[in-house]
């Protein structure tokens, strides 16, 4: 290994938009935008009109030495499963959660 600390190899990276808000002239700031919280940082869900509803989740990455990174990411999903998905998130049911979307930032090798 490195020499470093075990904590430098475990990180967490966490994209603040989903890439075609972040392409987007508006972004988040667009009329009837809707975030789960004011700041895209804090947000696990969020609508963008004309573009698409959106949901947070981790991908983990595992590295040599049972190390591992995390994304949180952003997931393009279908506005019928937002309305669930804001239902559940903070319930004892979001165990169950499951969505089908693509991902929606672009994730470098």
């Amino acid at each position: 290994m490195c020499g470093l600390p075990t904590g430098v190899h475990d990180r967490d990276v966490r994209f603040r938009l989903p890439d075609p808000v972040l392409n987007s002239p508006e972004q988040h700031r667009g009329e009837d935008s809707w975030l789960s919280d004011p700041d895209p940082n804090q947000a696990t869900l969020m609508q963008i009109p004309y573009i698409s509803p959106f949901v947070r989740a981790l991908l983990p990455v595992k590295l040599e030495g049972g190390h591992e990174l995390r994304f949180g990411v952003w997931i393009a999903i279908h506005p019928n499963d937002l309305q669930h998905a804001c239902k559940v998130w903070n319930a004892p049911e979001y165990t169950d959660l499951k969505l089908t979307g693509y991902l929606a930032n672009k994730i470098q090798p």
